[in-house]
Protein backbone atom coordinates (compact mmCIF):
# COMPACT_ATOMS: atom_id res chain seq x y z
CA UNK A 1 0.00 0.00 0.00
CA UNK A 2 0.79 3.62 0.02
CA UNK A 3 0.29 6.39 2.51
CA UNK A 4 -3.24 7.70 2.59
CA UNK A 5 -4.34 11.26 3.35
CA UNK A 6 -5.64 11.63 6.94
CA UNK A 7 -8.83 13.34 5.72
CA UNK A 8 -9.51 10.32 3.50
CA UNK A 9 -9.24 8.00 6.50
CA UNK A 10 -11.56 10.21 8.60
CA UNK A 11 -14.19 10.43 5.86
CA UNK A 12 -13.97 6.70 5.14
CA UNK A 13 -14.31 5.77 8.83
CA UNK A 14 -17.32 8.08 9.16
CA UNK A 15 -19.00 6.46 6.17
CA UNK A 16 -18.27 3.00 7.57
CA UNK A 17 -19.83 4.00 10.92
CA UNK A 18 -22.83 5.48 9.12
CA UNK A 19 -23.41 2.20 7.25
CA UNK A 20 -23.15 0.20 10.49
CA UNK A 21 -25.65 2.51 12.23
CA UNK A 22 -28.06 2.25 9.29
CA UNK A 23 -27.84 -1.57 9.40
CA UNK A 24 -28.36 -1.58 13.18
CA UNK A 25 -24.95 -3.22 13.68
CA UNK A 26 -23.03 -0.38 15.36
CA UNK A 27 -21.85 -1.84 18.71
CA UNK A 28 -21.42 1.47 20.49
CA UNK A 29 -23.57 4.34 21.63
CA UNK A 30 -24.41 7.07 19.16
CA UNK A 31 -23.71 10.41 20.81
CA UNK A 32 -25.08 13.65 19.40
CA UNK A 33 -21.57 14.86 18.54
CA UNK A 34 -20.69 11.61 16.79
CA UNK A 35 -23.97 11.52 14.89
CA UNK A 36 -23.48 15.14 13.82
CA UNK A 37 -19.87 14.56 12.75
CA UNK A 38 -20.75 11.47 10.73
CA UNK A 39 -23.64 13.26 9.04
CA UNK A 40 -21.42 16.25 8.18
CA UNK A 41 -18.38 14.20 7.22
CA UNK A 42 -16.20 16.11 4.80
CA UNK A 43 -16.37 14.15 1.60
CA UNK A 44 -13.51 15.22 -0.58
CA UNK A 45 -12.41 14.25 -4.02
CA UNK A 46 -9.60 11.80 -3.44
CA UNK A 47 -10.55 9.27 -6.07
CA UNK A 48 -7.12 7.69 -6.21
CA UNK A 49 -8.54 4.81 -4.18
CA UNK A 50 -11.95 3.38 -3.37
CA UNK A 51 -12.11 4.96 0.10
CA UNK A 52 -15.90 5.36 0.03
CA UNK A 53 -16.21 1.55 0.06
CA UNK A 54 -13.71 0.77 2.83
CA UNK A 55 -15.22 -1.22 5.67
CA UNK A 56 -13.60 -1.07 9.07
CA UNK A 57 -13.90 -3.61 11.88
CA UNK A 58 -16.51 -2.26 14.36
CA UNK A 59 -14.19 -2.79 17.36
CA UNK A 60 -11.51 -0.75 15.61
CA UNK A 61 -14.03 2.01 14.95
CA UNK A 62 -14.95 2.08 18.65
CA UNK A 63 -11.27 2.71 19.42
CA UNK A 64 -11.23 5.35 16.65
CA UNK A 65 -14.18 7.14 18.31
CA UNK A 66 -12.37 7.24 21.67
CA UNK A 67 -9.26 8.59 19.90
CA UNK A 68 -11.27 11.40 18.27
CA UNK A 69 -12.93 12.26 21.60
CA UNK A 70 -9.51 12.41 23.25
CA UNK A 71 -8.15 14.63 20.50
CA UNK A 72 -11.08 17.00 20.76
CA UNK A 73 -10.86 17.26 24.56
CA UNK A 74 -7.07 17.30 24.84
CA UNK A 75 -5.45 20.19 26.71
CA UNK A 76 -2.52 20.35 24.31
CA UNK A 77 -4.57 21.95 21.56
CA UNK A 78 -4.97 19.03 19.17
CA UNK A 79 -8.27 19.47 17.39
CA UNK A 80 -9.84 17.47 14.56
Amino acid sequence: GRICNYNTVVASADLSIKRLIEKGKWPGAVSKSMSSRVAKSKVHEDDSCKWREWEFVPDGLLVWEVWLEWQNSSDDGLKV
